[in-house]
């Protein structure tokens, strides 16, 4: 017998690991998480490891708590953590849409903030 692991768990615990990750980049518990999505804890522990598949309904849900795209759970890592969120593009059509005097304001507002920030 083979200690190879079936394709269907490594996809479920790599679904897993960019559930965890998201939300950790959210900054969220497992506990807002699962409230977010009415579900319990232990759901979410159990999907962030891997234990068991997932619904696809769950996934959408995680999905827009987390304020990704659903497909973002199937991809790497590495894209989810380079792409604007929902709210950035958000952001983005709604200034686009702008006179250049109003752009111009909104960037020395940003520029502002992000002085603090730092």
């Amino acid at each position: 017998m083979s200690n190879k692991i079936p394709k269907h768990d490594r996809v479920i615990k790599s679904i897993g690991h960019k559930v965890q990750y998201c939300r950790k980049v959210k900054g969220l518990t497992q506990e807002e998480l699962a409230d977010k999505i009415n579900k319990t804890v232990d759901t979410i522990s159990n999907i962030e490891r891997g234990v068991f598949g997932v619904k696809i309904e769950t996934l959408f849900d995680i999905s827009e708590a987390l304020e990704i795209e659903l497909y973002d759970l199937f991809t790497d890592i590495k894209s989810i953590s380079k792409k604007p969120s929902k709210k950035i593009n958000n952001l983005i059509q709604k200034i686009s849409s702008q006179e250049s005097e109003v752009v111009s304001a909104i960037e020395k507002i940003v520029n502002e903030v992000c002085k603090v920030v730092k």
